[in-house]
């Protein structure tokens, strides 16, 4: 009887201390997880406050960069191109060697890039831009293609070739010469037919070469002559000893037919980005121009 006694207290005695070792365990993983659920509640807890902190310092600073450059704050759209495109190949030496013609641009460059978007974001401009300027080539070389199929160039590079180099030119070497808005670029004899006007009779531009072509192709009612040499050739031919004219005339056809494109495909857009600057260099032409050929082919969303 004694024998069996101890037996039992034997087993009695494994079963208290494996329960007790057990208890022990599950009591100390619970505390283990307590703990490090404590300690990631402080670490997401810090990471809140930092990421607070650093939200508050931004707004700060955009509110202060608006403030202090609100002269040419209508240029905020063009800041954001000029920051993001700054990498361009066909820009680097201009950059070495030049000035922006406003200050506010290396002002904006120089901001970080919280602080960039931040001010944006305060001013209602929802412009989101690639990380760097690929796009520029790549949406240059898609409008060259949807520029020829609309019959704007016999040429499929559509005078972009050499990376769009009579583009480019238009701020790396004319960047600080003067033009009054999107000027109207005149040449004699351009093929499009004599229109009533109630203000009298403009003679046609480029820009409405540009124009009347693009009706053509779509459809629409065009003075176009059935005739009519493609609008890049005749430029071409005019400018033929003016590349200032021939560079500007660039310009303004990746900027018109960017628009053109917005049009026929109800992309509409501005996300903000249309207010009362004014191009008054062809600086400013080329960042516009560049501006409303992200928006006529960026991805849509």
């Amino acid at each position: 009887m004694i024998e069996i006694a101890n037996l039992w207290v034997g087993i009695l005695s494994f079963f208290i201390s494996f329960f007790s070792l057990v208890a022990t365990i599950v009591l100390t993983i619970i505390i283990y997880r307590l703990q490090k659920n404590d300690e990631e509640k402080r670490d997401r807890e810090r990471k809140e406050d930092i990421e607070r902190n650093a939200r508050e310092r931004d707004e700060e600073l955009a509110r202060n960069f608006i403030i202090d450059n609100q002269s040419e704050i209508n240029l905020l759209p063009w800041c954001a191109i000029a920051s993001n495109v700054k990498d361009l190949p066909a820009l680097q030496v201009w950059r070495n060697q030049r000035e922006y013609s406003h200050q506010i641009y290396l002002k904006f460059d120089k901001q970080p890039e919280g602080v960039k978007k931040e001010i944006l974001r305060q001013e209602k401009i929802l412009l989101s831009l690639p990380k760097t300027s690929d796009w520029v080539s790549e949406y240059l070389k898609t409008l060259a293609i949807d520029a020829y199929e609309c019959g704007l160039s016999s040429e499929k590079h559509c005078f972009l070739y050499d990376s769009g180099k009579y583009f480019h030119k238009g701020i790396s070497d004319y960047w600080d010469e003067k033009t009054t808005g999107t000027t109207r670029i005149e040449m004699p004899n351009i093929p499009i037919k004599k229109r009533e006007n109630p203000l009298g009779y403009l003679p046609p531009d480029f820009d409405d070469y540009i124009v009347e072509t693009v009706a053509r192709k779509f459809g629409r009612h065009s003075y176009l002559e059935e005739d009519a040499m493609p609008a890049l050739d005749f430029a071409n031919i005019i400018f033929s000893t003016n590349e200032r004219m021939f560079v500007l005339c660039m310009m303004q056809f990746v900027r018109g037919f960017s628009l053109s494109v917005c049009f026929n495909t109800d992309r509409d857009e501005s996300f903000g980005t249309h207010n009362d600057r004014q191009i008054k260099t062809f600086e400013d032409y080329y960042y516009d121009s560049l501006l409303e050929l992200y928006l006529a082919y960026h991805p849509r969303q």
